[in-house]
């Protein structure tokens, strides 16, 4: 039993032991269960991880190629400012895309994979990338032009952009990424804007002038580096700005000199050194009407001028456009003194004869009216040089190759863009019927028409015009034939009245009224006799009746016209003179003026406008062969400015005896960087691109109008330098004159109506930016 007892016991140990043999590999079955389980949840998780990975890394690629597609937009509105998919969009409407563009080309080159652009089909503009495809829709939004701000055009400045891109190969479309890019562009042009646009420094000071200070009026001011108010020598009274709708630079405005300001809602400020950007706590933006780098001010760089673009317009047939190469217009004598070895090529754009007379008509939304299915016919009367005169187009785009030389008056809008230098050698796009009358001393704007803005068109004041350099714009004043003609014309006839020995001062006093009214068109003959036959001209009372056959050899005749041969015999007196060099010429002359009277013992408007037509037509030729301080209108200026200022200072004026001007009426874009004597700030070595009137001793640039007399140079318009390019040559001074009073007046007709100039360029800021997730159907209907 014992033996029995124990071998049961001893079973069932061996039983436990075998149990406790087999343990280890149940645990290490059930850890490997639990481990398996843990790295099937950890592959799970982690697979589930780079699928959440892959598709963020889509949707982040599907916003880069949105992204791509709008940067394409933008580099379009580079090349064709007015680049569009649709007419309009209206956000009201269903779709709110309206009018598609049926089919555009791209002026965007693809580069293989990396980006493909393939132009605006059906509405669409498409793209892509190696990663991706996008579509894009562009069109403008209508907006109300707002009456608080003259400068800007609200209707037409806004531009709507949506960018649809897709990500993925569409085998698994749940996987694809569609994304949605969405901006609102600002179209802005700061050539119809901007009074003064500087893309390097603004410097104010234009002066200088002790009686008053410069006075800009309306439009808007902006300094890329910074702006400053400052004078030229300590006589100048500095500047004064009225009506200003925005003074903006990225960097810093500081007044050397204080400047009051009254912006366009009335309220008035001045800026000192006190509270310039050099005070940043007492600095004021006024409600961002005047602001800085600090305060608001940004960047409206526009980088360059739309070359391409241009020269597409003006190739296109029926449009107004002409290619300007070297055989197109003959070359001129005329030399830039700072760059002797270029050629320049003359443009005489004549009289004033415009031939447009409608102002309220608005411009097509493109501003490029006029094509081959539209052709518009030349103004009747023109008298632009021929190779103008025969373009067909409401507006002129003349593109040019070559360095030009301009003055004279345009019949049609016009727009000049030149690849090199362009030189205005005088008055242009002034109509000279048009009294240059100032309401007082500062000289800003003419009083016929102030308040209100100059009118466009057939018989009023000018055109729209536009002159655009990929290099400088120059003003010449060394050609005094060019730009005086209408400031000379009523003095030259007072000049020759006295020479006609009026038999009283008031015979004289008369016919000085007569001959120089306020109105020009009212301007009247020489009467030599009363009602009676007696005399009011010693000088044609004795010859009108008694005048030899001949004008040699009569000692009669030649004493009683000594005075008429005097006034154009070349002297340096300190008397007026009319100079003219030939000798056969002054005879000729002067036998034209006594037969003019000898029948009636009159000399008629129409007669003494042969005259004058007669002599300046020979000075023109003899300035242009070799000038000479005491010739032609060079002879005249002197005491035209002194008669001109006595004039001025009486009260009332009777007389319209008006200060030497030279007068533009047009925006000026220049593209050079600064490159001349410049010193910041308050003093007097600053020196414009201006040529002319400066004692140089050269054989081509004289010293006529002497200190302190000026000349008035006045733009009506804008003055635009972009500052990007390098320039060629450094302006010293040497060949510039100090004696001018430079006036620049903004020109609201710039910013719209039928008379805004062709091509005019733009630069897009982009205000607002949105993306968003869209779907496969989004894209598909898009």
């Amino acid at each position: 039993m014992l033996l029995q007892a124990g071998k049961g016991g001893f079973q069932q140990s061996m039983s436990f032991l075998r149990f406790r043999r087999g343990s280890p590999f149940v645990i290490v079955i059930v850890f490997a269960a639990v481990l398996s389980i843990f790295l099937m949840m950890i592959g799970r998780l982690r697979q589930g991880y780079l699928t959440l990975m892959s598709k963020s890394g889509r949707d982040f690629l599907a916003t880069t190629v949105g992204e791509t597609g709008l940067n394409c937009i933008f580099a379009e509105f580079r090349i064709d400012n007015d680049y569009h998919t649709h007419d309009l969009y209206k956000p009201i409407s269903d779709p709110p895309w309206v009018k598609p563009i049926k089919k555009r080309e791209s002026s965007i080159k693809s580069i293989g994979a990396d980006l493909y652009v393939s132009g605006v089909k059906e509405g669409v503009y498409g793209g892509g990338t190696q990663f991706g495809q996008f579509k894009a829709h562009i069109a403008k939004i209508l907006g109300k032009n707002l009456k608080k701000t003259k400068t800007l055009r609200e209707s037409q400045m806004f531009v709507r952009v949506e960018v649809m891109a897709h990500v993925g190969d569409e085998k698994h479309p749940e996987d694809d990424s569609y994304r949605r890019v969405s901006a609102l562009v600002e179209k802005r042009s700061p050539i119809s804007e901007y009074l003064l646009y500087d893309g390097e420094m603004l410097d104010i000071a234009l002066g200088p002038y002790e009686k008053s200070k410069n006075v800009f009026s309306t439009g808007r001011l902006y300094g890329y580096q910074w702006i400053t108010f400052s004078a030229l020598n300590g006589k100048d009274e500095g500047s004064q700005l009225s009506e200003m709708e925005k003074i903006e630079t990225p960097g810093m405005i500081q007044a050397f000199k204080d400047t009051p300001v009254k912006f366009a809602n009335n309220n008035e400020i001045t800026v000192t050194k006190y509270n310039d950007s050099t005070n940043y706590l007492k600095f004021n933006p006024y409600d961002g009407f005047i602001v800085d780098g600090s305060h608001g001010g940004h960047s409206i760089k526009l980088t360059h001028l739309p070359k391409e673009d241009i020269l597409a317009k003006a190739k296109k047939k029926n449009g107004g456009g002409l290619i300007i190469e070297t055989a197109t217009f003959k070359k001129s004598a005329w030399k830039n003194p700072y760059d002797t070895g270029t050629d320049y090529y003359d443009i005489d754009f004549g009289e004033f004869r415009v031939g447009q007379t409608d102002s309220d008509t608005p411009p097509p939304d493109d501003g490029d009216p006029g094509d081959e299915d539209n052709p518009i016919p030349p103004p009747t009367g023109s008298d632009d040089p021929p190779e103008i005169k025969a373009v067909k187009g409401e507006k002129l785009l003349l593109y040019s190759k070559v360095p030009l030389r301009v003055w004279g008056c345009p019949d049609r809008t016009t727009t000049i863009f030149c690849e090199k230098d362009l030189v205005i050698g005088g008055d242009f796009n002034q109509n000279p019927e048009k009294a240059q009358d100032y309401p007082d001393s500062k000289f800003q704007n003419y009083k016929s028409f102030y308040p209100k803005a100059p009118i466009n068109g057939k018989g009023n004041y000018k055109i729209g015009a536009l002159l655009m350099s990929m290099e400088r714009i120059l003003i010449d004043v060394s050609r005094p034939t060019l730009f005086l003609k209408n400031e000379a014309k009523p003095f030259f006839m007072t000049c020759l009245a006295k020479a006609l020995w009026p038999v009283s001062t008031a015979i004289e006093d008369e016919t000085r009224e007569n001959l120089c009214p306020m109105d020009p068109s009212k301007r009247q003959g020489i009467f030599g006799l009363n009602t009676s036959g007696g005399a009011r001209f010693t000088v044609i009372f004795s010859l009108y009746k008694d005048l030899p056959t001949a004008p040699d050899g009569d000692p009669n005749y030649e004493n009683k016209v000594i005075d008429i041969k005097g006034f154009f015999t070349p002297k340096s007196d300190g008397k007026p003179h009319f100079g003219i060099k030939d000798s056969a010429f002054r005879k000729k002359i002067t036998w034209e003026i006594v037969h003019s009277f000898r029948d009636d013992g009159n000399l008629s408007r129409d007669e003494l406008d042969r005259i004058f037509e007669m002599a300046w037509k020979q000075a023109i030729k003899e300035e242009a062969e070799g000038p000479s301080a005491s010739m032609g209108p060079m002879g005249l200026i002197n005491p035209l400015f002194d008669e001109a200022q006595k004039n001025f200072d009486s009260s009332p004026k009777k007389l319209g005896i008006f200060s030497p001007e030279i007068t533009i009426n047009a925006s000026l874009v220049s593209t050079t960087r600064r490159s001349a004597t410049w010193k910041a700030a308050n003093g007097n070595q600053k020196v414009f691109d201006e040529i002319g009137n400066a004692p140089a001793n050269t054989d081509n640039i004289l010293e006529y109008l002497k200190p302190p007399r000026f000349i008035i140079e006045r733009v009506y318009g804008s003055e635009i330098r972009i500052a990007t390019g390098e320039p060629k040559y450094f302006i010293s001074g040497n060949f510039s004159g100090t004696a001018f009073l430079r006036r620049r007046i903004w020109d609201p007709s710039l910013t719209g109506g039928a008379y805004q100039p062709k091509a005019l360029p733009f630069v897009f800021n982009l205000l607002t930016f949105r993306e968003d997730t869209a779907t496969k159907k989004e894209f598909d209907n898009f």
